[in-house]
């Protein structure tokens, strides 16, 4: 049986190098046999967060924190692409997984 697993890459710049990597996961993920699916901000259209997930009324979010909210509910795991010039969680990722985290109990049953 294979897990769903979401790759989240969050980079905006034009000049990208870091969605090379993500893609690479994603690939070898898929050799193994998961469901993998990559959540690229950019190419989702994920919105700068004006509010969190949970703060707007049930049905009320921007169509694309729905659709999201909705793939983390159907996800056995989820992981990070680091931005490759820092080596770490890029700050619109990390503010992506913040707002996720504190929002689970709010987007998973």
């Amino acid at each position: 049986m294979s897990n769903r697993i979401l790759v989240f890459y969050g980079s905006y710049r034009s000049d990208r190098m870091g969605i090379r990597l993500a893609v690479f996961v994603v690939d070898r993920l898929r050799r193994r046999g998961e469901d993998v699916e990559l959540i690229d901000a950019k190419a989702v259209n994920l919105p700068m967060l004006d509010r969190m997930y949970k703060e707007y009324p049930k049905g009320h979010a921007p169509e694309a924190l729905e659709q999201l909210a909705r793939k983390i509910r159907g996800a056995d795991g989820f992981m990070h692409s680091p931005h490759l010039a820092h080596r770490s969680v890029i700050a619109e990722l990390r503010g992506d997984f913040d707002r996720m985290r504190g929002q689970l109990k709010a987007v998973l049953p």
